[in-house]
């Protein structure tokens, strides 16, 4: 018996992969396993297995989705001979542990390097995100769909908000401007936004501007990159840490 599955957790965000492995030992059990998911009834074949689904689940934890590839977790090929046959046309070029299609072959064990190229191929290690386990999700992702499956995806979107700040376009528009192509997480592209503190009296103490930052990735949280100053002309002069340090050690 193998099982692999994902839920969200109200307190502790996305708890997407949970993970039971086990080995099938009647004979009509191993015989099933092998026409439909050509998992060899031997010793090697179960570790294969267990690899494989240990692999598939880690990969979801770092990024690689239904939603973010439609390759990912299809169950179209299940639909007939005629659905398989289409399948292995294009999905088929998908040859990773993520794909439902390819996961337990034998002599693959791995991701995806995207040899076949786009559209029905992707390099899954250049679209690895490790941080992705951290962000939290409100999704709940129903069994057995095809993706890309948007239609019985059910997510929450979180305003993103900060105390005492207001968005601004103004500002935002400037910062992506200049950040260009630049990603602290690179090879993932970020998405950027500037909040401006609104009132100066009520918070002597607080930086003018909050930058923060997301990978552009499905459902990514924001996190706050920077704050700082504005000077007359609006250009931005980022708090820097070091700068404090090197004042304080001048005082010494």
């Amino acid at each position: 018996m193998y099982y692999a599955s994902g839920f969200n957790h109200p307190a502790k965000g996305n708890i997407y992969d949970v993970v039971v492995v086990g080995y099938k030992t009647k004979i009509k059990d191993l015989i099933k396993t092998w026409l439909v998911h050509k998992i060899p009834p031997t010793g090697r074949g179960q570790r294969i297995k267990v690899a494989s689904t240990l692999m598939h689940e880690l990969g979801h934890s770092v990024g690689i989705s239904p939603w973010t590839f439609e390759g990912c977790d299809n169950i179209s090929f299940y639909a007939g001979k005629k659905a398989e046959a289409q399948y292995a046309k294009t999905w088929g070029k998908y040859y990773s542990v993520m794909n439902y299609f390819t996961m337990y072959d034998t002599n693959l064990l791995d991701y995806s390097h995207g040899k076949n190229g786009e559209p029905y191929d992707q390099n899954d290690w250049l679209n690895l995100f490790v941080a992705s386990f951290q962000y939290p999700a409100e999704l709940i992702e129903e069994i057995y769909f095809e993706p890309p499956g948007f239609d019985k995806v059910i997510y929450g979107e979180t305003a993103t908000g900060v105390t005492g700040y207001v968005y601004n376009e103004e500002l935002t528009e400037k910062l992506i401007r200049y950040m260009g192509e630049w990603s602290p997480v690179s090879p993932i592209k970020s998405k950027w936004i500037v909040f401006k503190l609104e009132d100066k009296d009520k918070y002597p103490d607080y930086k003018d501007i909050k930058i923060l930052v997301a990978p552009d990735v499905p459902y990514a949280g924001w996190a706050e990159y920077a704050e700082g100053e504005l000077d007359s002309e609006g250009n931005f002069k980022i708090y820097s840490q070091q700068e404090i340090i090197n004042e304080l050690y001048s005082q010494i």
